[in-house]
Formats: C-alpha cells, structure tokens, sequence
C-alpha cells in the first residue's frame, strides 16, 4: 500500500500484510507527524493513498492484490542515501495537520520502505517469490524470525533469510560495511543509550555538506521526494506484536546512526543553501519580539506592501506630530515589524509613536510590551541613537514616576555625547526639556530653546516650549510659541487645548469658549473639542444643563468613540449628574465607565464621594481602595480619606489621614481646617487649635486647597461643608475668643464674607488689640465690598501690632483697593519682608507696578508667584493684562 504523511505529503510504500486488523499508527521521520493507517488507509491523512499515475511508467497505479506483480529493476544509484536537498523538500507551511485518533494502539517501530532488491543469482524452484513490493512483512512483528530465503543480497548475493534483511534487500554485514565506508566504524551503543546526536564539530559538518553536495550533483533531484532509508515511516503497533526481535533493534540502531548523519550533512547543507551570512541568519529573534509580533499578526491577517515602505509611511506620520498621525504610525510600523522581524527602526518608530500618541494614557500591557521590545532593540543595534531616544520618549509618557524623568534625562543626554546629526541632537535636547518640565521650567526652557536652534521650525518642542512658559508664568513666551505651533498646523489639539486653557485661567472665558468653537467649525465631529467644551460649561462657567445636555448626547452613541474617549464621556457624565442631584443616573454612569476600565481612578472618585454623601461608608471605603495610589495627587487622595474617616467618626485615624494630605500639598488649607475639627471632636482640644491658629495666619487670597484634575473633579468647598459649627464646640465660656475667630477664618474658606465680619467682629470688641482678629475682620470686610470698613480694620491692626504680616498685607489690600497706590506699597512692602509666603502681597505689589506702568517689574513679580505656585490664577489674570497692554514681540492672544 502506498500512503502519504498528512503533514509533509511525502509518499512511502507499507506492505499490506503490516497492517493488522485493528490498525497501526505510522511516524513521518521527516516532520515527525503520527498518523493511523487502517486496511482502508491512513485516518486523517491528506492526499491520495495510492500511487499517483505519473509514478507509475506505463500505466494507472496498481491495485491492491495478492498477485505477484512485476517491478522494474531500479539500480541502487537511483535512491541517494544522503538529506534532501532543501530545494526538492515539499513546503507544509500552510499544509493543516493530521487529524490524530483519539486513541492510537500502542507504539512498537517498524522499518522503512526500502528501494526495490536486486534479483538474487540463483532463484530457488519453489515456492513462487512473494509480491516485490518494497516493505515489511508480518514475521518481524513476531521476533524477526528466520524464514526461507526468497532473494539475495543485492551486493553480495548471499541468500537473506531474516525478513528484515529481505524488505531492506541488503544483508546486515554488507549493511555495516556501507556505514562504516561513510561514517566509519560503528562502536558499540553502550547500554542506556539514546538515540546518537549528529556531528557537531564544523569539520564533520563540512564533510556531510561535501558528501551530500557531491551525491546531489550527480542525482538530478526528483520533482517529488523519493522515500530513502532515513526517511521511511516508523510503523507501530501493539506491545503484544512487537515483542522480541533482537536482530530488528540492532537493524534500527544503525539505521539511526545514518539518520543522524544525514541530518546533520541536511542541516549544514540548508545553512550553505540559504543563509551566505551565517551569522545573520542563525541570529535569533528576541523572544520579546516574537511574543509582540504573535499578537499583532492577529490584528494584520493580510498585509500588503514591504517593509521598507510602511517604514516610510510610518516616519512620515511621526513629523506630522499629531494624534491621528501617530494612531496610523503605530499600525504602520507594526506592519513593518511583522514583515522585517530584524528592523530595529520599526521597533523604535513603534514606541515613540506609542508614547507620543498615548502618552499617560497607555495601558499597562501595551507599557510593558513596548518596554521589552525596546530594550530588545537597544541590545541587538548595539544602542543605536534612534532606539535609545525612542526608549526615552516612552519613559516621558510616564514622566509623573520622577525614576523615568531622571532614566530619560540620562538617554538622551548618553546621545548628545555620542553623535553629531543635527535632528538627532534636536530631538536629545527635546527630550531634555520634557525631562525637566515637572520639577524647573527654566531648564525645560533651556533645553527646548537648543532643540529649535538645530531645528527653528521642530514642531513639537514649541509647542513643549510653550508648557515651560506657562508653568513660568511667562503667558506672553507661551502664547507665541502657540502662535507659531498652530501656524504649521491650524488644527493640531494639543496647542489649542493649551491656547483655551491660558485664556481660561486668565479670566478671559469669552477667548476660550471661542478656541473650542472655532475647532468644532472646521471639525464638527472633534471628540475631544467637544468633551472639553462640556467639562468648561460645568467646570468654568457653571452652566451646567448645557453640559448635561451636550455629555447625555454623547453617552447615546458611545459605540461612536474608542475606549478612552468613552471613559472620559462618562467619567464627566457621572460628575455632572452628580453636581445636578441625580444620584442614581451619576452612578450608573461612573458603574459603566468603572465596566471599561476598572483600573481608572476618576470614575471612582465619583462613586465614592456619591457613596460619602448617602453614608454608604462601606461602600465608599471600597471606591477608596479602587483609587488609592493611583490618583496622582497625594495631597488630594488622603483628603478624601480623612473625610471618608470623619463620617465614620474615626477621629483619630481623620486627623492622621488630613496630616498627611498637608504634608504632601503644603497648599491644602481645606486639609488643616479639618484637621482641626477632626482633633476636636477626637477631645484633642490643644491639636485642634494649633491647626487652627495655622490656618489663621494662611495667606487669604489663596484659595482653601489646589484645583484638582479635570477629570478628579471635587468642587473646592464641597468636603468643608457642615462642619462650621464644630469649632464653637472648643470654647470654654464666653471669654474663650479663640474658637469665635477660627470659625471667622472657617467661613471665609467656606465663601461666606458676611459671616465672618460678625464673628471677627465679636473677637475685636472683647479684644481691641488682636491684630489678628482686626486683619481677618479686613479681609472680610473688603470681600463684602466695604472698601472704607476693610481699610479703617486694617490700620487698627497695623496700630495693634506693626510685627505682625497679616496685619500690613491687610492695610494694603485696602488701601490698594481705594486707589491709594502710593500709600498702599509701604505697607505690602512689610508685609512680605515679616513673610515672604503671603503671595498676595507679592500679587497686589505687581498690580502697583502695573498701574505705574512699570512693565518689567509687575512682570517680573507675577512670573516669581506662578513660578511658586503655577495654580494662581490672579497672576495669570494680570499677566494676561500686561501682555494686551504691552505685548513681547511674537506674543499675545490669537
């Protein structure tokens, strides 16, 4: 019988009479496929199961049957005992696998088919010769014993007997002869022994390669591959069957010793055949790289095109610098990837497109793997400048960790030191700048100003200029740098983000709206344009039913936008539900951004603080544990904490968690404030007025705690609410001041001006001298729009005690306020020497200089505030001011 290997489709002639009534599984030694033949033929094996016409000269294939049927002489020549060479190998790259059974009779090897036996000199009278068919009769699977000789050795003519030398047609010492002429002696296998590795030294390499090279040109190769010695089936069938046989095993271990041989002299002649470079192709694929390309070829089933061109393709949207331009970058050079594995471009293309398009919003799985895949690439170029600056863009992406500031900062630098080509510096120094842009805008500024000296018109480090400038408080430098970016690309969303927010913080609400109106003109499907404009209507101008109207739109045709963008609807979604009353739908609105990324923290922000407001604390607890750590707002996290804690009556563990929150935002007055009633209803009266005379002497133009993220949006009085009334709790009788004042400062936090004039009222008339009371008394009196009260409470205070800060800044806010501008600056003037933190006084000394038009000096005050506290948006404001009045050249608003 004839039968093909369900894998590699090669043919190989099995004896009938082999094959028992309940089957036997047969091993392909090319591909090492297993396979059931049956008397029907092989289960599951693709292809025909008898000879192919064109095999047969003369005639259709033969039909299976028990008369003998004559076979052509075949000289042994015919059949080379070498590998196959590559070129004559069938291809099963896309050739599906056998079909197993499900359950296979046991293993016992059987020998290969053999070429046809030379006829032996003598033929015996009787009985008639069985059928020539190359194969293996019954008998070996019964101990290999001797039968009557029907043919002889085709060498040496001696009569073979045992049935194995009968299907080889060759007799064992002849066999051994032929081994040892090729591979010399045979030793002995020592006992235990497994099967024999092939040569590994180069030179017996060589001499295979040699041997079968010589042997392959004097046999033209076959247009289907013949079945040889080392290439037959192995044969199994039940242990029963397969006992006994020494004679077959010895037969099996040299046939091994030249399977060995052959395939080494194979491999070492595909090595010549296909690879000139051998150590170019013998180079191995970093497991990194093909555990990335695994994933990706799910998502590219067909890709047209080379690698050279979706390297270009690629590049060409990287300069675009925009956000659909890295999204398709990404796809192009992982096109890339997948056909050139060895491209160490497209892995840096890839990464840098990842971080540059995503940035924080990077999932952890996408992170990891774009890590491994470039720190492949760094080994395997020997650190090539392009990888390594690829390695720092993706460690900015997290630049919050300051571990991947500081490594960035140390790559790019590495690559300033090693090369001379100008874009590579520029995009070194580039990457230096965004290394420094949290911790010193000067240095960012420094590093962006050398990137655009190599490259004036480098899109990207004006626009990261212009984030230095603004966090400065250098508004005019950042409008121009904005101006500039968006003259390449009118439409590029990042710098009209920037441009709405500047104007935004500088009071100029008019100016922003109209950024986002203009790009929703010529994009009126812009997502983010119109997600921004939603969040500035409930956030910024406290229009909140237009924005509830425009993010439940939205929400109706989610499936519209990606995963982010659908978090984000429905993150500010829920908020704005929320700020409206409506509960239930804000959770289920944060419940389904929750659904699609379980990791993000703003959708539970949410939930907890709907779940603090119902006194649902354990399930508020849960949301704090879903959010904890990953806010990016220390400060904020344990003030949220601390509240949950106040709620619950945990007195102790609440002043703890409010500490922690000053410790980490020196800012968070809303922080020490509850501190204070934390530590008073805990009995720690002593705690609770220190805390308290510490928000006392706070600077009162600063606002109670930081603006948080957008997204985190927490309104600013909203956790100081309902706890006014604790503080009166701390007096001791009618004489105690000290508790009517905190609760003075208390109320003026909380928004409420009129309330705090009375209480500090009370304070001042029991005690004329407090300069304290008198300084908060101003303040409130100046915040009520009592010009004239604010300024006569002011010089009491003064009069009470000159040493005192508060006291001078309060006297020169309202003398400021009146119009007196020269009597107003002595007193500012004080004030910041006794406490150069009162940022406010800093604050009203710049609208002095501005008055005065003395341009350089109100600048240089305002850019000093923000440059301490970027979040003040009355230097914003008056910086803006300045800017419209006397513009830097290539400044001013759009």
């Amino acid at each position: 019988m004839r039968i093909v290997c369900g894998k590699c489709q090669a043919a190989y002639a099995i004896d009938d009479r082999l094959i028992s009534p309940r089957g036997v599984r047969a091993q392909c030694p090319r591909c090492r496929h297993l396979q059931l033949v049956t008397k029907e033929g092989p289960v599951g094996a693709v292809g025909a199961f008898k000879m192919p016409p064109e095999n047969h000269p003369g005639g259709p294939a033969p039909q299976p049957a028990t008369t003998p049927v004559s076979t052509p002489r075949v000289p042994p020549e015919a059949f080379p005992t070498g590998p196959v060479p590559a070129a004559a190998r069938p291809n099963d790259a896309n050739r599906p696998p056998a079909v197993m059974p499900a359950v296979a009779p046991p293993v016992a090897p059987l020998n290969p088919a053999s070429p046809p036996a030379r006829p032996p000199p003598a033929a015996p009278a009787s009985p008639p010769p069985p059928s020539p068919q190359v194969g293996i009769d019954d008998s070996l699977l019964t101990g290999g014993a001797t039968r009557e000789a029907t043919m002889g050795c085709r060498e040496c003519g001696t009569p073979l007997t045992d049935a194995f030398d009968q299907a080889l047609g060759i007799c064992d010492r002849c066999r051994t002869k032929a081994d040892a002429a090729v591979n010399g002696p045979v030793q002995p296998e020592p006992k235990g022994a497994g099967r024999p590795k092939p040569p590994t030294s180069m030179a017996a390499l060589d001499a295979a390669l040699d041997a079968a090279m010589s042997e392959s040109a004097q046999t033209p190769a076959p247009e289907r591959p013949r079945p040889m010695l080392n290439q037959g089936f192995v044969m199994t069938a039940s242990r029963e069957e397969a006992s006994g046989g020494r004679g077959k095993w010895v037969v099996l271990g040299l046939l091994l010793v030249l399977l060995g041989a052959g395939g080494a002299a194979a491999w070492a002649f595909r090595e010549r055949l296909f690879a000139p470079n051998r150590n170019e192709a013998t180079a191995a694929i970093p497991p990194a790289i093909e555990q990335a390309l695994a994933a990706w070829r799910m998502a590219f089933v067909e890709i047209s095109g080379t690698a050279s061109e979706h390297l270009a393709t690629g590049q060409r949207l990287l300069a675009q610098d925009t956000t659909a331009g890295y999204d398709h970058a990404i796809e192009a050079f992982q096109k890339a990837l997948l056909l050139d594995p060895r491209s160490d471009a497209a892995i840096a293309g890839y990464v840098r497109a990842l971080a540059l398009g995503r940035g924080a919003h990077i999932d952890d799985a996408a992170w990891k793997e774009a890590r491994a895949l470039i720190a492949a690439a760094e080994k395997r170029s020997h650190r090539a400048p392009e990888v390594v600056l690829a390695h720092a863009h993706l460690l900015l992406a997290r630049a919050d960790d300051p571990s991947n500031a500081a490594e960035a900062r140390a790559l790019a630098e590495s690559v300033l030191e090693t090369t001379k080509e100008p874009s590579l510096l520029a995009d070194a120094h580039l990457l230096v700048g965004r290394s420094w842009q949290s911790s010193s805008s000067a240095l960012a500024v420094e590093s962006f100003t050398r990137a655009l000296t190599l490259d004036p018109k480098l899109p990207s480090a004006l626009y990261q200029r212009a984030l230095a400038y603004e966090a400065s408080g250098d508004l005019g430098a950042a409008l121009g740098d904005l101006n500039a970016r968006l003259a390449i690309d009118p439409a590029h969303w990042a710098s009209n983000q920037a441009l709405a927010r500047i104007y935004r913080d500088a009071g100029h609400l008019d100016l922003a709206r109209q950024v986002y109106l203009s790009v929703l003109k010529e994009h009126p499907d812009h997502t983010a344009a119109k997600l921004e404009l939603a969040v500035f209507r409930y956030q910024t101008e406290g229009r909140l039913p237009e924005a509830l109207g425009a993010l439940r739109e939205m929400a109706r045709s989610l499936d519209r936008y990606d995963e982010h963008d659908q978090v984000e609807i429905l993150t500010h979604l829920a908020t704005s539900e929320r700020l409206a009353g409506n509960e239930n739908a804000a959770v289920d609105a944060a419940r389904r951004a929750v659904k699609i990324a379980p990791d993000d923290p703003a959708p539970h922000v949410q939930l907890f603080l709907i779940a603090l407001w119902r006194e649902a604390f354990e399930e508020a607890g849960a949301e704090l544990a879903a959010f904890s750590g990953r806010l990016g707002d220390p400060g904020l996290e344990k003030l949220l904490e601390g509240r949950l804690r106040m709620s619950e009556q945990k007195w102790a563990e609440a002043q703890a968690a409010f500490d922690a929150a000053v410790a980490a935002d020196a800012r968070r007055i809303d922080a020490q404030l509850l501190g204070a009633v934390a530590a008073a209803n805990g009995g720690d009266t002593s705690a609770a007025l220190k805390r308290l005379a510490e928000a006392a002497k706070a600077d009162p133009a600063r606002p109670p705690g930081p603006p948080p993220a957008e997204r985190l949006y927490v309104q600013p009085l909203g956790l100081l609410r309902g706890f006014e009334d604790r503080i009166a709790h701390l007096s001791k009788g009618p004489d105690d001041l000290a508790p009517k004042l905190y609760e003075a400062v208390y109320r003026y936090r909380l928004g409420d001006a009129g309330a705090a004039a009375r209480l500090s009222a009370q304070v001042t008339r029991v005690d004329e001298n407090n300069a304290v009371a008198l300084a908060w008394q101003s303040f409130a009196l100046l915040a009520a729009k009592d010009v004239r009260g604010a300024a006569q409470a002011g010089e009491r205070a003064v009069a009470a005690n000159r040493s005192v800060a508060l006291a001078q800044y309060a006297l020169g806010s309202a003398l400021l306020a009146e119009g007196k501008n020269d009597e107003a600056r002595r007193p500012l003037q004080e004030a910041l020497r006794l406490d150069p933190s009162l940022l406010g006084a800093e604050q009203a000394l710049a609208e002095l200089s501005f008055r005065r038009q003395e341009v350089d000096a109100a600048r240089g005050r305002l850019t000093h505030i923000l440059s301490l506290d970027p979040s003040w948006k009355l230097a914003k404001q008056l910086l803006f001011a300045l800017e419209k009045e006397v513009p830097r050249e290539g400044a001013g608003p759009r």
